[in-house]
């Protein structure tokens, strides 16, 4: 079936080739056929790169699909808005709605701040909740648009992205006995 699906990564709302490497690689992880899972995942990371520094925040706003082979595209409308598993739709821009889940200091505090590219794609100090008292940490990923606006909390649903492929990888490597190859590319 494989080679039936088309080999074109510029429609990501579509499945293709690396698409089903990339679930095939899962799946052999979740049965624990390390070999499989390292080769499918390989195949992924050869067919899509990661994303680079300047293109890593633009995959949690839509703003580009870098290190994505297949996603789900949400609407205000159609899908759910996936922000809102961490935060509710704000009544105004000054009144941000009730925050469901809050990162941990201890996960917060893992992040190079200033150097990872991750933290603020991932995380926001919210002032605006400081002077209303209240937590400030919040998610940040898949936050949609600013407060209260009609895309708030809609973002694509990212199914297969090249950074999993390398965790899939690396966690294959070393339970195959291969830990200086888990860490490299």
């Amino acid at each position: 079936a494989k080679a039936l699906v088309p080999n074109n990564l510029t429609d990501v709302n579509r499945a293709n080739v690396a698409t089903v490497a990339a679930l095939q690689a899962r799946v052999a992880l979740y049965l624990r056929e390390w070999a499989n899972a390292e080769a499918f995942a390989t195949e992924y990371i050869n067919a899509v790169p990661l994303a680079t520094r300047a293109q890593f925040p633009g995959i949690w706003t839509d703003v580009n699909t870098a290190e994505q082979s297949f996603r789900l595209v949400r609407t205000n409308t159609l899908g759910g808005r996936i922000g809102s598993f961490f935060r509710a739709t704000s009544a105004s821009t000054t009144n941000i709605g009730q925050v469901t889940w809050r990162p941990a200091e201890k996960l917060w505090s893992t992040f190079d701040q200033a150097n990872d590219v991750r933290f603020n794609a991932y995380f926001l100090n919210e002032p605006l909740l400081t002077a209303q008292g209240r937590g400030s940490r919040l998610v940040q990923k898949y936050a949609g648009t600013t407060y209260a606006t009609p895309n708030e909390n809609v973002a694509n649903a990212k199914v297969f992205r090249t950074a999993e492929m390398y965790l899939i990888r690396a966690e294959a490597r070393a339970e195959q006995g291969r830990f200086s190859g888990a860490t490299g590319a």
